[in-house]
């Protein structure tokens, strides 16, 4: 059924509503700030939109970037309607879609317009599209998966009744697939494969990155292997209740086949790089998902989310490994500032610029970096929270409390080291995407592990 006219009324809708009107609003600031106004006429600005240029002039990234605005827009505001006649017609659907669409065409339009006025970019009738494009792509997947979506989000953020832990990672399933394949821009013609193969966008070697920069070939396998581990995982618990001849073995080559398509995939698309490696250490997390799978299903599903399967020391020493390994990517290959004028300085800088990162124009590979910093800061929340819940059993929300305070301590560490390293960048919206990543995996290991409390799983 499409999401646009199911029967059912989720909770999750209202998130989603509020979701919608948050990023309408970040995607104008984005678009116009500084804010310096300057004196232009309507006219004036539709000609500059207009004679945008031709389409080969424009750079691929801009494009990415505007796709990546529209999408979830169009997601969000499409998974915001639901049905209410249990006989309404998908023709209601469609005519909703269309006016969500419009919606997302007239924000684009009036966002690159507004430019003209406020920002210091140029208005790009390419731009419009592109956003354009994104919502269209996020409508398409709501109007085809909606109900699933939706059944998932209400299941891990509203229903107590059940464990929400395979329902999480179906949704992160369903992201990281999404990410992969990201902005969905194709490059198939023999000049752009030849170009990204010159520019080495596409590399086949396993070791050479280890020769040039061993501390962000670390980087790399970490963040490749730690994405990954919840895809093997996830697999894994699949052929387990399909009840399969030697699900073990199924699952490695599900999910590994799963990651290496994944990864040949993005050799056809624009602004996105496949490394032999990357494909390589995502097998390997997928195989410690599934390996971590099976050592726990003799017992319940995901029991090893449960704290009261982990002891006090794994817990801890777990989180004290991974925090070590965290804060080690972070200061590599910890070379110093030893000027504390020039320490001074950078730390000033990083917060006057906190703001002016956070909506400051068209980057595409920034982005993309900063997911991967939110991505692998999420894992120190779940184990923060593992850790001290194991530590205090009986007293759940102290756990978050302290878990809490681990993460914004470590995160902030973490970007405080890089305003004392010669080789980084220190950076206020880094320091905002650790923290974010870290609570927003405190906050699904608590709500994954809050039902077996209300159950009465933990014993």
């Amino acid at each position: 059924m499409h999401a646009l006219t199911m029967d059912r009324i989720f909770p999750a809708r209202r998130v989603f509503v509020v979701l919608s009107v948050v990023w309408m609003i970040f995607t104008i600031l984005g678009s116009w700030y500084p804010f310096q106004y300057q004196p232009r006429t309507v006219g004036d600005a539709w000609l500059v939109w207009m004679r945008s240029g031709e389409i080969h002039s424009v750079v691929k990234t801009d494009l990415a970037i505007n796709l990546f605005l529209g999408f979830p827009l169009g997601l969000f505001s499409s998974l915001s309607f639901s049905r209410t006649s249990k006989n309404s017609s998908v023709w209601r659907g469609i005519f909703i879609a269309g006016l969500l669409l419009c919606n997302v065409f007239v924000l684009a339009l009036l966002v690159e317009l507004g430019q003209h006025w406020f920002g210091n970019r140029v208005p790009s009738m390419f731009d419009t599209a592109a956003q354009t494009l994104g919502g269209f792509l996020g409508l398409s997947v709501a109007w085809f998966r909606g109900e699933w979506l939706m059944a998932r989000f209400d299941l891990v953020f509203f229903n107590n009744r059940m464990k929400p832990a395979d329902a999480f990672l179906d949704l992160y399933f369903a992201g990281y697939i999404l990410w992969m394949l990201f902005p969905f821009i194709p490059c198939v013609s023999p000049t752009e494969l030849s170009s990204k193969w010159r520019g080495g966008m596409i590399d086949l070697s396993l070791v050479a990155e280890w020769n040039v920069d061993f501390w962000q070939a670390g980087y790399t396998v970490l963040v490749s292997a730690t994405t990954a581990f919840p895809i093997g995982y996830r697999v894994a618990s699949r052929s387990f209740v399909a009840l399969t001849k030697k699900p073990w073995l199924n699952a490695i080559a599900s999910s590994t086949l799963v990651v290496v398509l994944l990864e040949i995939a993005q050799v056809f698309i624009e602004t996105r790089s496949a490394q032999l490696a990357d494909a390589f250490w995502s097998c390997v997390g997928t195989g410690s998902g599934v390996a971590t799978f099976f050592h726990f299903s003799g017992t319940q599903q995901s029991s090893f989310l449960a704290s009261s399967r982990v002891s006090r020391t794994t817990g801890l020493c777990s989180l004290a490994a991974f925090t070590v390994v965290y804060l080690s990517m972070a200061w590599a290959p910890f070379e110093w500032l030893k000027s504390w004028a020039e320490i001074s300085h950078r730390a000033k800088h990083s917060w006057s610029t906190l703001f002016s990162q956070l909506l400051s124009g068209n980057d595409f590979y920034n982005a993309s970096n900063l997911f991967r910093t939110g991505m692998l800061s999420a894992p120190l929340g779940a184990i923060s929270f593992v850790a001290f819940n194991s530590l205090l059993k009986r007293h759940l929300e102290l756990a978050l409390l302290l878990a809490a305070i681990c993460v914004l301590v470590v995160c902030l560490g973490a970007e405080a080291g890089q305003v004392m390293s010669v080789r980084h960048s220190p950076s206020g919206l880094g320091a905002f995407v650790r923290v974010l990543g870290g609570v927003l995996g405190m906050a699904v290991a608590f709500r994954i592990m809050q039902p077996c409390r209300v159950n009465g799983c933990q014993k």
